[in-house]
């Protein structure tokens, strides 16, 4: 009997490559992280892989059981062969939303005490106490477009600020910590309400620039706007008028449309944004957290259980 494949695409330390061995003597593993050129290769009898594969590569792939992906988002892998497979895939939910959450949290209290704009200050080696607006997150009405694992390890974080917790999702469903949550045809009368809107949309084709010009012009003038879900999902060019025109306060963005943005995004240079390079899900544990999952979920599919966040194919997530 042939032993089963297990293809490593993204990366993972080499350490933890050894303990997927002591833990699976039975696997074959095939280690193409720092040679892809032997992916195409290597999946055609593979019946696990760690990564997300090509279309060719899928194709290419004859055995194939599960997909571990482990970025929370999984668009670019939804080809149609995979979507007519019965291809089981899961996601990397709970591998980046610790430190997402706590990136969202830096982002607002930065914008609300002035940071890049001291910080500009000290460069400058200037000492500048007054005419600089400041603001405290205590008290904040906090609305999350998408209430999912990003939503709610950072709901747990903001509850020590006694901030007013409401919420856009699909369902209009209630997740613990949330005060109000309405179906996404309720989106406009929310974002009214809200002082700090928290985009955390995965990416389908019903989510695509849901955040636009509609949505920016019945924000508060007050308002703040943080991105980390997924680029497309908002309108960057809205965005940029609403920042121009002074339609919202600021904003704090991880994520783009387009990754990096266009040099001349007017995006870099506006005093009331903080751009980061789509890092906020980095931490010193996040592949601990992914090897983890990863191993839960091999052991699971051997045992005929369920895996931990299968995600639904039609959906995308």
């Amino acid at each position: 009997m042939c032993r089963k494949k297990l293809l490593l695409i993204s990366p993972l330390p080499e350490e933890y490559i050894h303990r997927l061995a002591a833990h699976f003597p039975h696997l074959v593993i095939a280690d193409c992280t720092q040679d892809r050129d032997r992916v195409l290769d290597e999946i055609r009898d593979a019946s696990y892989v760690f990564g997300r594969p090509t279309r060719e590569q899928f194709l290419a792939a004859t055995r194939l059981e599960f997909i571990q992906v482990w970025t929370q988002g999984v668009e670019s892998i939804l080809f149609p062969e995979l979507l007519a497979s019965k291809v089981i895939v899961s996601n990397g939910k709970g591998v980046w939303s610790p430190a997402i959450a706590e990136h969202i949290l830096a982002m607002i209290l930065a914008l609300y005490r002035a940071i890049p704009t001291y910080l500009s200050f000290q460069h400058e080696k200037r000492w500048i106490q007054k005419g600089v607006t400041l603001d405290r997150l205590a008290g904040k009405t906090v609305c999350f477009v998408g209430t999912g694992d990003i939503a709610m390890h950072t709901v747990r974080l903001l509850q020590g600020f006694d901030c007013a917790i409401i919420g856009v999702n699909r369902t209009g469903a209630v997740p613990p910590g949330f005060a109000k949550v309405v179906g996404r045809e309720g989106l406009l009368d929310f974002l009214s309400l809200a002082d700090i809107v928290c985009c955390a949309l995965p990416f389908t084709p019903e989510t695509y620039h849901f955040i636009n010009d509609a949505a920016f012009s019945v924000m508060k003038n007050t308002a703040l706007f943080i991105n980390v879900g997924r680029g497309k999902t908002v309108d960057e060019n809205a965005l940029i008028r609403a920042l121009q025109e002074d339609k919202i306060a600021g904003a704090g963005l991880d994520v783009f449309e387009q990754e990096p943005p266009a040099p001349d995004s007017p995006l870099w240079t506006m005093p009331n944004v903080i751009i980061t390079p789509h890092i906020a899900g980095l931490d010193l544990e996040h592949s601990s957290r992914a090897f983890d999952l990863l191993v839960d979920n091999l052991q699971r599919i051997m045992e005929n259980r369920p895996v931990r966040n299968q995600i639904d194919k039609s959906r995308g997530y």
